[in-house]
């Protein structure tokens, strides 16, 4: 890194994931992070002490705080902001546990961002492996009308070379974004009560209202193994249920929100979420179907009272 630009500061949340995290958190400090404060909504007692003398061994600041029981992604997201509790001018860097950072995408990203006057920003995302790697987040949107979060791919981004250039976008995806600690506070971090899922959604909607600058940095890239944690398994009942009801909750400011949702626009998105599990999960079918349909009306039912409490 520069000794011109801010220091950048390393979060985690970790669920039963030391081993990809100890990978993770490598790439990153040799990538340039000043620290990293992890915050672990789980693990086993092994995993525990594998991740505390891992960071023990690491010559940079390290945070490690052992919720006792799952806070939800947003709320140790922003536990572990607190315990870094970085100076307004620094970044903190929020990486998945199953990223991987390329070892010059730290000082591109904050350069492009600080060129650009960004306040939040995300490297090109990739996946796959050998020659199947291929991009998969290069920026992006979200649909509010269908209820469904937007990857831009770098040829859809208006890539020439397989790379999408630096550009203004609405919508960063939470595996792998950078926050000026000032606009951190300015947002009050990430909305807690959705507890999993859309919370990366629910943020870049709130900065880009205020008029906060969000980008997307081509030169910088990571590696992500999409679902990791889920591997061999395909998504949990949790990722059901989530996804169902906080795209209702994120996406319906208004009554005729919700139907458009339900009946309109976002009806194929309810569908899909729906069917998905029992087309293509290799385990657990029906118990994620009906994860998918509680969650779609625990969406409802929770949308509908805070319509009436607002009233």
């Amino acid at each position: 890194m520069s000794r011109a630009a801010p220091p950048v500061h390393m979060l985690a949340v970790n669920f039963f994931s030391a081993a990809d995290l100890g990978i993770c958190i490598d790439s990153a400090v040799q990538a340039g992070v000043a620290s990293v404060t992890i915050v672990s909504n789980g693990d086993s007692e092994k995993g525990h002490a594998a991740l505390t003398k891992h960071l023990a061994s690491l010559k940079i600041p390290t945070r490690l705080y052992r919720a006792g029981k799952n806070l939800g992604f947003g709320a140790a997201a922003n536990r572990a902001f607190a315990l870094a509790d970085p100076p307004d001018r620094d970044f903190v860097w929020l990486l998945n546990p199953d990223v991987v950072v390329a070892p010059d995408s730290l000082q591109r990203l904050v350069t492009a961002t600080l060129d650009k006057g960004a306040s939040l920003a995300s490297p090109m995302i990739e996946h796959g492996m050998g020659s199947s790697r291929r991009p998969w987040f290069a920026g992006g949107f979200v649909d509010v009308r269908r209820g469904a979060t937007v990857h831009l791919t770098a040829i859809e981004a208006g890539g020439t070379s397989g790379r999408p250039p630096n550009s203004r976008t609405p919508f960063i995806t939470g595996a792998a974004p950078l926050v000026r600690s000032s606009a951190w506070r300015e947002l009050g971090g990430f909305r807690e009560d959705l507890f999993l899922y859309w919370e990366d959604a629910e943020l870049s909607m709130r900065a880009h209202a205020i008029g906060m600058g969000i980008t997307t940095v081509n030169g910088s890239t990571v590696w992500h193994r999409v679902g990791g944690s889920h591997a061999g398994r395909g998504r949990s009942p949790l990722y059901y249920h989530y996804m169902q009801r906080n795209r209702l909750r994120v996406c319906s400011s208004r009554p005729r929100d919700l139907i458009g949702l339900l009946c309109g626009p976002g009806l194929q998105e309810t569908v899909r979420y729906l069917w998905r599990p029992i087309r293509h999960e290799p385990e657990e079918r029906v118990v994620k179907f009906f994860a998918s349909f509680g969650g779609l009306m625990r969406g409802i039912l929770d949308v509908c009272r805070s319509r009436h409490e607002a009233r």
